[in-house]
This record gives structure tokens, sequence and C-alpha cells, in this order.
């Protein structure tokens, strides 16, 4: 169980002088469950019988802390416009959530659209390293550094067994 402590309070220093005191309240994470051959999606999914046919969905119905299970498949629907309205990506996660598939790259894999002339002959792509983050600063401070001769080798050092097999 993945349990979140929550504290929560009105005028914290309002009820404190009056002699309250903040108590926590747990709440356990959900698992919304994804299926591209699912049949009868209800959100929030929280079953397979109930599982959402596309990734996006999922990630939509999840709370802070959830938990997003993908079975195998291929998923090449959903999606959503990302802000400024500049692009339309398969998934996009905007909060602190785990997107897991059920057995891993080799079972699981996203296809793009495809409509830009460098990707369109690469498809479909495979999915085999991720890192998300809250922070468009730290996650363009990171790009920045992995396109780096030194953050280039941290990565192929990091991922030698995966691309050795590809």
């Amino acid at each position: 169980m993945v349990a979140a402590v929550v504290l929560t309070a009105g005028s914290l220093s309002a009820d404190l002088a009056a002699g309250a005191t903040a108590r926590p309240m747990v709440s356990e994470a959900l698992t919304h469950h994804v299926d591209a051959a699912s049949t009868n999606a209800q959100p929030p999914y929280l079953s397979w019988s109930t599982a959402a046919s596309n990734i996006q969905d999922a990630v939509d119905a999840a709370a802070d802390g959830d938990v997003v299970l993908v079975t195998n498949g291929t998923y090449g629907a959903g999606g959503t416009v990302t802000p400024g309205g500049a692009l339309t990506n398969r998934i996009m996660v905007n909060k602190p959530i785990t997107v897991r598939s059920v057995e891993g790259p080799t079972n699981t894999f996203i296809v793009g659209a495809g409509r830009s002339a460098a990707t369109a002959p690469r498809l479909p792509f495979e999915l085999i390293f991720g890192e998300f983050y809250k922070s468009k600063t730290d996650a363009l401070r990171r790009e920045s550094y992995l396109k780096t001769s030194a953050g280039k080798r941290a990565l192929h050092l990091m991922l030698a067994d995966t691309l050795q097999a590809t």
C-alpha cells in the first residue's frame, strides 16, 4: 500500500491558539488502469474491467501520488494539447503521478502521430528511458546537460544494456 500523509488546517495560527492540533489524514494512492483493447472505459478506471482505452484519459483522472498502470499493447490514440496550444502530445503528464507499464517497454508501445519529417521514418518509437520534472526550469536544465558530451556519456553508461539489446 502506498500512503500519503496530508496535513489539513484552516487558519492554523488561530486553531493552534485555541488549543487545536493539526491531525494527519492518511489517503491511499489509487491505481488507474489502461488497456488499449478496453471496451468498457469508465472513469476513474480503477479496475481492468473499466480500464481507459488510452493513457491520457487515465492520466487526466489521476490525482497527485496516484499510479497509472498500462497493460501490454500499442497506444496510438488519445492525447492532449500542450500549454500554449503549440503541440498535441500522445501523453502529457502534468502532475506528480507514476505511469508504469505492466511488463515494460518490450510489450507496451506508444505511437506518435509522426507528422514531423524528422520522426515519421523512424516510427514506431519505443520509450526506453524517461524523466519527469514538475518545474520547466529543472527540465530545461536537465535537457541542456544531456545534450553535452558528458550528458551523452552518462546516458550511454546508464542505458548500456538496453542500447546494446536494440
